[in-house]
């Protein structure tokens, strides 16, 4: 119920409202107004802020209709201290995305997301199975996607 109406967590069981996933979720349903209802101890994480949790990109698992992009290539041009990102969605969007090198994954999340109709994306490395986690928002994303970089 959380997934769909955020404001669910007010009557969710005290196990949801310590969930990370759950509250961030929920949060983000709601506009920010399920963030009086986590529990305390969640209130005092910055990426539960619900200015930061409605504006973090990145899918939480169960997401339902959140596109999903595997990103194939990463190439730093060090002269222009450029990153580009080239990724592919499920449906055969392909998106390049050019950003500072000291861009965080919430960064190229934003720019993914941009040709979708949707607010969140799922963001996939090639070579893993497992999406970036909506917790990663914060991470210089050369850190994260460095088994896939190149210079050009």
């Amino acid at each position: 119920a959380v997934s769909r109406h955020g404001g669910a967590l007010r009557f969710a069981p005290s196990k949801m409202k310590k969930d990370r996933e759950v509250v961030l979720e929920a949060v983000r349903r709601s506009s920010g107004s399920a963030w009086k209802h986590a529990e305390h101890r969640l209130k005092a994480d910055p990426l539960l802020d619900p200015c930061s949790a409605c504006l973090n990109p990145i899918a939480t698992p169960g997401s339902a209709g959140a596109p999903v992009f595997t990103v194939l290539e990463v190439t730093v041009r060090e002269v222009e201290a450029l990153v580009e990102m080239l990724a592919t969605s499920m449906t055969g969007m392909e998106v390049r995305v050019e950003l500072p090198v000291e861009a965080t994954v919430g960064d190229f999340g934003r720019r993914l997301v941009e040709p979708t109709r949707h607010r969140t994306v799922y963001m996939v490395l090639l070579g893993h199975s497992e999406p970036l986690s909506p917790f990663d928002v914060d991470r210089p994303f050369l850190d994260v996607a460095a088994h896939l970089r190149t210079s050009a």
